[in-house]
């Protein structure tokens, strides 16, 4: 095949609808000649210079086909060629361990002669500059992009075709990684942190940020000086519409490219009981125990391409078979007891797809917002509703909104426990600020 037939083959598979082009790139992947269009690609693209673009060839080669053992060597070989030898370390990793765990195998001469050049290239770079890291991986792409294309119900690998082009065609320059499974996610930007990216991009919703919020933060430090960014895909993006962010994700992809400012972003630590046994996450946006932790259980059970409507429908659902808890609360060593809906340690201002639930909530100051939803009956619930959405709900006599540097709940029923929209585990659950742990693109 021709470098000009594979650059036609690819381009007329792209339609400007961005679901039709999905669909017809899922079809051509199922056809022999997709992977030798990409090859060809790669190929091409190299030999004319445009080493970014060979790259990008690159990284679809190794997510479609992740045995392909071609598109893996010119990834490592393209961040050699780039002045990026920490990518093409952190590229070898993965490589060397699908090979080895998933198939028995070892890396071959060529790959190793690779990685060798990659050390080579990353000790000159430490002679140079002095630095004091340890880490042979110094120096990558300033930008890791971590997509999530099972987000937003499957939206967000759909769209993601469009909003490459467009970020690159604003000259953005980026290393991109998709996640595989849950989980995926964190290990990537911890990968990412450690080979010394300066920012750290989410394609996703705010179950994809919380992943990669855990991966940017070890021992309630950061695992290194990284800015995150965000490009609202997922089905609700809480988060990001507390940042003031775009919500259209092709406007907020340009914003980030042209204008977004590096700001301070406190964390949230929670220890708490998962499976019977003690764990910790951290969060950036909101955490909650109680009616909002069994809402969130049934929407990440039961799937989220619904949009806003699954967060809804799964709230009128727990409805019937919801029973409040008898809770002791903590707040800064004062405790209070009493029966409650719900407890919201909130660090922004939105959670549950666009309920204002703490409308006093700053994101850098040093202090959770905890809103306590007091003992409501079921239709109290839904005719306070839409004060939720509102921001208003504040003033309701069974609404109390407190601040707090630690918080501690524990309940005498057994209280689920969410963190980003995600179920992290249940009470007793204990809080901490962790103030301008990260930095936020926004």
């Amino acid at each position: 095949m021709r470098f000009a037939d594979a650059v036609s083959l690819y381009s007329g598979a792209l339609l400007e609808d961005c679901d039709a082009e999905w669909c017809q790139l899922r079809r051509l992947r199922y056809q022999e000649c997709y992977i030798q269009t990409l090859e060809v690609l790669i190929a091409g693209y190299e030999q004319n210079g445009m080493l970014e673009r060979s790259l990008h060839y690159a990284e679809e080669l190794v997510h479609v086909e992740p045995y392909h053992e071609v598109g893996h060597e010119a990834a490592i070989r393209l961040h050699v060629s780039l002045g990026r030898p920490g990518m093409a370390l952190l590229a070898y990793q993965r490589y060397a361990q699908l090979w080895q765990e998933e198939l028995g195998l070892v890396p071959s001469d060529s790959m190793r002669r690779l990685i060798q050049v990659s050390e080579k290239i990353a000790i000159q770079c430490y002679n140079s500059t002095h630095s004091q890291q340890t880490s042979t991986i110094l120096t990558m792409a300033d930008t890791f992009v971590i997509v999530n294309p099972a987000s937003g119900g499957g939206k967000t690998g759909k769209r993601w075709v469009g909003l490459d082009a467009r970020m690159r065609a604003e000259g953005a320059q980026y290393v991109v990684a998709f996640t595989r499974e849950p989980g995926h996610a964190e290990v990537l930007a911890r990968d990412a942190a450690l080979a010394g990216a300066q920012t750290v991009i989410v394609v996703g919703g705010d179950g994809t940020l919380n992943e990669v919020v855990n991966g940017l933060i070890a021992e309630d430090k950061p695992a290194a000086d990284v800015a995150l960014g965000i490009l609202p895909v997922g089905t609700a993006s809480d988060f990001a519409r507390a940042l003031g962010l775009p919500r259209d994700p092709l406007a907020a992809a340009i914003y980030l490219t042209r204008q977004a400012k590096s700001q301070p972003l406190d964390v949230g630590r929670v220890d708490c009981m998962r499976g019977g046994r003690p764990a910790t996450r951290y969060f950036a946006n909101i955490a909650g125990l109680g009616f909002d932790g069994e809402v969130a259980d049934r929407v990440n059970r039961s799937g989220k391409s619904g949009g806003m409507l699954t967060y809804q429908l799964a709230l009128l659902r727990n409805l019937a078979a919801y029973r409040n808890k008898r809770v002791r609360l903590t707040i800064d060593g004062v405790t209070r007891a009493g029966v409650m809906n719900s407890v919201v340690v909130a660090n922004a201002r939105y959670f549950g797809g666009g309920m204002f639930i703490a409308p006093n909530a700053q994101w850098d100051d040093g202090l959770f917002d905890v809103i306590v939803l007091g003992d409501f009956g079921k239709f109290e619930v839904v005719e306070n509703l839409p004060r939720l959405y509102r921001g208003t709900h504040l003033s309701h006599p069974k609404v109390t909104e407190l601040h707090a540097r630690e918080v501690r709940v524990e309940a005498q029923e057994r209280m689920f426990l969410q963190a980003e929209g995600e179920l992290i585990g249940e009470a007793p659950a204990s809080f901490r600020i962790l103030p301008k742990t990260l930095k936020v693109l926004c």
